[in-house]
C-alpha cells in the first residue's frame, strides 16, 4: 500500500507524451507513484519503488472503455480535461493501448485544437495589449522614459515576459502539429523518450520568470521605501543642494520682482503643499530623480497683455508665476542619450520645437544639448506665456517648464548658475 504522503512536481509539457510516460515510470522506480495530473504539475503518493509502464490516452473515458482497458492489463490512474493516464506493472507485459500511429493521431485532435486556440487567443490578446500601450503610452513616451517617469519597470518587464510566453505558446502549437503529422505518417510514438532535457528547460524558464517577478516586487517596494515628497522652504533664498556644487533652482532665481512671495494653498491630505514641493524618487536606472514644483505671487500685479476668454475679476488674473521641472542623472552613461531622446519625443508630441540651440552655439556653449519652446498657453481664463527648456549638461538632464513673464535667457541663466557653475 502507498503511503498517503503527497508531493508535487513540475511535469514536462503536456504534449510531450512519450517524455511524460517515461518520467512517470522513472518516478515510480523512485517510490513516487502518480496520483493526479494538471497541465503543468503532477502529484505523487510516496510508497515502495515499483516497476510500472505508463500510457497517456485521449478522449472520453466511459466506464465501458475503462473496463476494456482494465481487461487489457491497464489500470486507470487519473485524468484531466484532455488526457487520461493508465499504468501496468512491467511484469504484466500488457498489450499497447494503441498499436496504430494513425489511429493515435486522430485521438490527438482535441489536444491539437486546444493548443491552436490558446495560441490564437494569446496572439490576439498580445496584439490588443500592444496596440493599447502604443496609443496610450508609447506615442508620447519612449520605453525608457515610461519606466523612469512612472517607476514602472514591472509593467514593462511584464509585457516582455508576456511576449516570451506567447512565443512559447506558438512554439508548442507547432510542436503538437509536428507530432500529429509524424503519427499520420505511420511513425510510432517513442514511449521511452528522454524527459530530462525538456523538463530541465521548463524548470529553468519557470525559475527565471519567478525570479523576474520577485525582482519586480523588490524594486517596487524599494522605490516606495525611498520615495519622499516635502514642502519647499518658505524662504525663497534657501538652497537645497543636489550635490556639493549644484543646487535646486528656485522661482526667485528667475523672477526679478522683489515682491515675489510663495502662493499659499491649502495643504494636501498628506500635509505637503501641492503647488510648491520637492519630490525625490529612487530608480534602478537613475542616481538622481528630482522633481520640483513652485508657485509664487506678486501683490498688486496682473498678467501683462492677457487675452481674456471671458469676463473675470482682477483676482483671477493676478500674476502667479510657476516653475515645474525634473532633474535626471543616469546611473549608466549609455542611458543618457536614450533618456534625452525620450524627453524630446514627449515635448515634440505636445508641440513643435520653435527654437533649438545646440552645443556649437557660442552663446549657450555650456550646454551639451539645448532645446527651448517659447509659446503662449491658453487656459479657461487667460493666455499665459510659457517657456519649456530641455537641456543636457555634463552631469544632468533637466526638463523645465516656466510660466511667467521673464525671457528665455533669464531662465537659462538660472539653470546655468545652479547646475553648471
Amino acid at each position: 500500500m502507498f503511503k498517503l504522503k503527497r508531493t508535487k512536481k513540475r511535469r514536462p509539457d503536456r504534449w510531450r507524451i512519450g517524455e511524460n510516460e517515461n518520467w512517470f515510470s522513472h518516478m515510480s522506480e523512485q517510490g513516487l507513484h502518480l496520483d493526479e495530473i494538471k497541465p503543468d504539475w503532477a502529484y505523487f503518493n510516496r510508497g515502495e519503488p515499483e516497476q510500472y509502464n505508463y500510457r497517456i490516452d485521449f478522449g472520453e473515458f466511459s466506464a465501458q472503455r475503462l473496463e476494456l482497458y482494465h481487461d487489457s492489463g491497464w489500470d486507470f490512474v487519473c485524468s484531466d480535461s484532455l488526457t487520461g493516464v493508465f499504468r501496468s506493472p512491467k511484469s504484466r507485459n500488457a498489450t499497447e493501448l494503441h498499436t496504430d500511429p494513425i489511429e493515435m493521431s486522430l485521438a490527438l485532435k482535441k489536444l491539437k485544437n486546444s493548443y491552436l486556440y490558446y495560441c490564437l487567443y494569446s496572439i490576439v490578446g498580445l496584439i490588443i495589449l500592444c496596440t493599447m500601450m502604443y496609443f496610450v503610452v508609447f506615442r508620447r513616451y519612449s520605453m525608457l522614459l515610461y519606466i523612469v517617469e512612472f517607476n514602472n519597470a514591472g509593467g514593462t518587464v511584464g509585457i516582455v515576459v508576456m511576449i516570451f510566453l506567447v512565443f512559447l505558446t506558438v512554439k508548442d502549437a507547432f510542436a503538437v502539429r509536428k507530432l500529429v503529422l509524424s503519427l499520420r505518417e505511420g511513425k510510432p510514438l517513442d514511449h521511452n523518450a528522454d524527459w530530462r532535457l525538456p523538463l530541465r528547460r521548463k524548470k529553468t524558464i519557470a525559475a527565471a520568470i519567478t525570479m523576474v517577478q520577485l525582482l519586480i516586487i523588490f524594486f517596487t517596494l524599494f522605490a516606495l521605501e525611498f520615495y519622499t515628497k516635502e514642502n519647499l522652504p518658505q524662504d525663497k533664498g534657501t538652497d537645497l543642494f543636489i550635490s556639493s556644487n549644484h543646487s535646486v533652482i528656485r522661482l526667485a532665481d528667475i523672477e526679478s520682482d522683489a515682491r515675489l512671495t510663495r502662493k499659499a494653498y491649502p495643504p494636501s491630505a498628506k500635509g505637503y503643499d501641492y503647488y510648491s514641493n520637492i519630490e525625490y524618487r529612487w530608480s534602478p536606472f537613475l542616481s538622481i530623480y528630482l522633481q520640483v514644483s513652485e508657485t509664487g505671487e506678486v501683490p498688486d500685479r496682473q498678467w501683462a497683455n492677457s487675452s481674456y476668454i471671458r469676463t473675470v475679476s482682477d483676482k483671477d488674473t493676478a500674476y502667479e508665476p510657476h516653475i515645474f521641472y525634473t532633474i535626471y542623472q543616469s546611473r549608466f552613461s549609455f542611458l543618457t542619450e536614450p533618456l534625452f531622446a525620450g524627453l524630446l519625443k514627449r515635448i515634440e508630441y505636445y508641440g513643435s520645437i520653435t527654437d533649438s540651440l545646440v552645443a556649437e552655439n557660442l552663446e549657450h556653449g555650456e550646454f551639451e544639448k539645448l532645446y527651448i519652446l517659447d509659446r503662449t498657453v491658453l487656459s479657461d481664463i487667460t493666455s499665459v506665456p510659457q517657456i519649456r527648456v530641455l537641456a543636457k549638461t555634463q552631469f544632468y538632464i533637466i526638463d523645465l517648464t516656466y510660466r511667467g513673464e521673464e525671457n528665455p535667457d533669464t531662465v537659462l541663466l538660472a539653470i546655468k548658475e545652479r547646475l553648471l557653475d
